[in-house]
């Protein structure tokens, strides 16, 4: 499971899909794909501005994690 990260501020990438710019300096896209992905309020700026400080999973982080579980000395 992803470690959950609050969401910082929004931005587009080169396609002009929106990503969300997590508290961990991750990135992660928050697209509106139906049915897949429902999440309408990434379409309206008020939608975004609500979602601020919304937990996100982050992937990015778990591979982090998985790459030095707690207890690993750093050689």
């Amino acid at each position: 499971m992803s470690p959950r990260r609050a969401i910082r501020s929004f931005h587009r990438d080169a396609l002009g899909d929106w990503y969300a710019l997590l508290e961990c300096g991750h990135h992660q896209h928050t697209r509106h794909n139906p049915p897949w992905t429902n999440r309408a309020w990434v379409e309206s700026s008020f939608g975004r501005m609500a979602m601020l400080g919304t937990l996100l999973p982050c992937p990015h982080c778990v591979q982090l994690v998985a790459a030095n579980p707690p207890g690993r000395q750093a050689s």
